[in-house]
């Protein structure tokens, strides 16, 4: 019969394969993505009711960028992408720094280091602290 323990180490073991991959992932189009400027034609505003409780709802936004870039074969391209509220400054809007993985202009995002690097950044936090978590648990049980 398999143990509690051997799950928690299978589920384990997967989540931190998970974690290296996206890792690689990201490193691969920070290494070798095509960086180019885009103008940001327009923007959209998405409200959503997030419930910090079950009584109370309050309002979030997700920003959306319409932007228009070259790509490396010389044609232009129009997409949506996500965009931090920091970008929506005047002086972003005719020069914002986007990559892209080569031959995939449609899955643009935004040249900034957490925004590329983001899914490793936290699944590693959320594993530090269910690390520390852990362990605090164990000292109590013990």
């Amino acid at each position: 019969m398999v143990s509690y323990e051997s799950y928690m180490l299978l589920a384990l073991g997967i989540y931190v394969l998970i974690l290296i991959v996206s890792y690689f992932l990201a490193l691969r189009l920070d290494r070798k993505g095509v960086r180019t400027k885009a103008t940001i034609t327009s923007f959209e505003t998405e409200e959503y009711d997030s419930s910090s409780s079950s009584d109370s709802y309050d309002s979030s936004y997700r920003y959306k960028a319409h932007i228009e870039f070259e790509t490396q074969d010389k044609e232009w391209t129009r997409i949506r992408i996500p965009i931090n509220p920091k970008y929506l400054a005047e002086k972003d809007r005719s020069n914002l720094r986007i990559i892209y993985p080569p031959g995939k202009p449609e899955k643009a995002q935004v040249d900034d280091y957490l925004t590329i690097y983001v899914i490793p950044l936290v699944m590693l936090t959320l594993l530090v602290l269910t690390m520390i978590g852990t362990s605090i648990a164990l000292v109590y049980l013990m």
